[in-house]
């Protein structure tokens, strides 16, 4: 046998699961991707994998779901929707205010938006009006409202919302009011596609239809309602939107889950005035194979000067995740009984410096925590799939794997350990755990280093850990020989 010299090797990265995993089948869950500012750190490498924050439980309301959490302009409170009702917070665990009135529905995707003194919620089935100083929560009677909106917004003191499914216009309230006059309603004509969702994005209108999306902007100059926003010129864009729940601002700009007249299962952000596709051919098949995408939710937050997008799909056992600052997608995933499934995170909001995030299952609002290293009672695991190795299809000896890991992050007590799964078969199916300690508290020289392990043709490395721990994830470095063909 030739041996090789022990190397550095390629083990950082985020998920690309490819339509064949014999080409490339790299997972990065309950992690993210850190680039050095300085452009390399410890090793050369460019960056780190560090671990995501966890749920901490801090509120029950209702019976749930959450289907959305919003804090109003002024930054003072958040208005929770939990099944049929609507409260209001003015921190994470002061006590709830159930708003006086309900809902008509109880599950679904709900839009929120506001102008400082009034809360205007759509669902599908009806408008509502929560008028803040009162604290109540009525439903729209107006016959100039109509009922199917699924989408609102706010935009130079005007409401807006789309009329609804099958329907290419969206109607504006009277300006600074809540009164919606006869001559409120706009068509949306550069496609004959159906409006999906609106959103205002820096003071320009996005019409977002299920093949097209047309830009407006405010007219100063207009007499009446009927002339409040006129379409940009040049901007018509043919690029649709494929799910409203899936449209959010991250950033300066916004992200949604797109279509055309080609198909869908593309995710887009709004760069430079243009809808820029930001989905892998990974990500992009696995969206594609789930089918019907229109329930699609996803929302947006920033942390440490990362912007995450987190797209949740109906029947998928994970959430995608989208790093703005790295380009980089990951996933997240919460271990429930011992099976990984899609992350419990529905909705969010920032309130009074605290990440708000609310369960898709119940009622439970969180506390996204840096600190604290369970998904609610779960534990998350922290989980790399590596790029294959191998070399030229010639068995390879797999002499000493070693990966650089942040030390020493146990307690006097807890000892935790990181674990080493290999596939022997392109990452297939995997062999049993080994186990390798991450160090009790103070103890920075401990290594994860595993010996002796064995030949493949085409080896895939899993490395996790589910211990309640803050985990980093800096390199690797492999020892290996190389044998015959």
């Amino acid at each position: 046998m030739e041996q090789l010299s022990k190397s550095q090797w390629p083990f950082l990265g985020g998920s690309y699961q490819a339509r064949s995993r014999t080409f490339d089948g790299q997972r990065l869950v309950n992690m993210y991707f850190e680039l050095n500012d300085l452009g390399a750190g410890k090793g050369g490498e460019p960056g780190v994998l560090y671990s995501c924050a966890g749920l901490r439980r801090v509120q029950n309301l209702g019976v749930g779901p959450i289907r959305a959490t919003y804090t109003i302009s002024t930054a003072q409170r958040s208005i929770i929707v939990s099944g049929n009702e609507v409260y209001a917070l003015t921190a994470a665990e002061s006590t709830p205010v159930l708003i006086s009135g309900n809902l008509t529905t109880s599950v679904g995707f709900v839009s929120i938006t506001d102008n400082g003194e009034d809360v205007l919620l759509t669902d599908g089935a009806n408008g509502y009006l929560l008028h803040l100083a009162t604290n109540t929560l009525t439903t729209i009677v107006d016959a100039h409202f109509y009922n199917g909106a699924v989408t609102c917004t706010y935009q130079n003191g005007y409401f807006i919302a789309d009329e609804g499914p099958l329907v290419s216009r969206f109607f504006i309230s009277e300006p600074d009011s809540t009164i919606w006059p006869s001559l409120n309603e706009f068509s949306v004509d550069s496609s004959p596609d159906t409006l999906v969702a609106v959103i205002s994005n820096n003071q320009q209108l996005y019409l977002l239809g299920s093949r097209s999306i047309e830009v407006w902007a405010p007219d100063s100059t207009a007499a009446s309602v009927s002339g409040a926003f006129t379409p940009i010129p040049g901007r018509a864009m043919n690029v649709g939107c494929t799910a409203a729940g899936t449209v959010a601002r991250i950033a300066s700009t916004f992200m949604w889950l797109g279509a055309n007249d080609q198909g869908d299962g593309v995710v887009f952000s709004m760069e430079n005035e243009s809808p820029t596709r930001v989905s892998t051919h990974a990500i992009e098949h696995r969206l594609q194979e789930l089918g019907d995408l229109s329930s699609s939710t996803a929302f947006a937050w920033q942390e440490d000067g990362h912007y995450f997008y987190a797209l949740n799909l109906p029947g998928a056992s994970t959430t995608f995740i989208y790093d703005l600052s790295s380009k980089i997608w990951s996933e997240r995933q919460s271990l429930i009984g011992g099976v990984m499934g899609r992350w419990i995170g529905q909705t969010h909001c920032f309130l009074n410096g605290e990440h708000l995030v609310g369960d898709y299952r119940n009622g439970q609002l969180y506390v996204l925590d840096q600190s604290f290293y369970l998904d609610d009672v779960y534990p998350i695991r922290k989980l790399r799939d590596t790029p294959h190795s191998t070399t030229g299809l010639a068995w390879t000896f797999y002499k000493t794997l070693q990966v650089d890991i942040q030390p020493g992050v146990g307690t006097a007590i807890l000892n935790p350990r990181v674990v080493l799964q290999i596939s022997r078969d392109g990452g297939f199916t995997w062999g049993n755990p080994i186990y390798a300690s991450m160090g009790k508290i103070g103890q920075y020289r401990a290594r994860a280093r595993w010996q002796r392990l064995g030949r493949a043709r085409d080896a895939v490395f899993r490395v996790f850990t589910d211990e309640p721990v803050k985990v980093a994830f800096l390199s690797a470095y492999l020892d290996t020989e190389a044998g015959t063909a």
